[in-house]
């Protein structure tokens, strides 16, 4: 189970592919990787809450993929074998923005 510290972080790159919805100890979620071990996570609560605002897992892909995504939320810790890698879990609307020039439209907050 991740550890959660009490302190918010913030994290600011590049994004990579979405990984597929999984499950993660039978709790729907969606990663979004940026870069080696580093993920922001959506719980299946914040995804039913992106549903119910329009932000299906394919429009959220297309939103995403190769953009320059800052996310706030919850750090936390998952252990992958030995390994001890962060996260950031996304926990609430406009968490989560895609850093566009005004020529591309401007930011998109998620």
């Amino acid at each position: 189970m991740p550890r959660a510290f009490p302190a918010a972080a913030q994290r600011d790159g590049r994004s990579h592919p979405i990984d597929a919805e999984r499950a993660w100890h039978d709790r729907p979620c969606l990663l979004v990787n940026f870069g080696g071990d580093f993920y922001a996570v959506l719980w299946e609560d914040a995804l039913r809450e992106l549903a119910a605002r329009k932000w299906t897992v394919d429009r959220l892909r297309e939103a995403l993929c190769g953009e320059r995504v800052a996310v706030t939320g919850v750090l936390a810790t998952y252990r992958s074998g030995k390994r001890v890698d962060p996260q950031i879990e996304y926990q609430e609307p406009g968490r989560l923005v895609v850093l566009r020039p005004p020529q591309r439209g401007g930011n998109i907050v998620i």
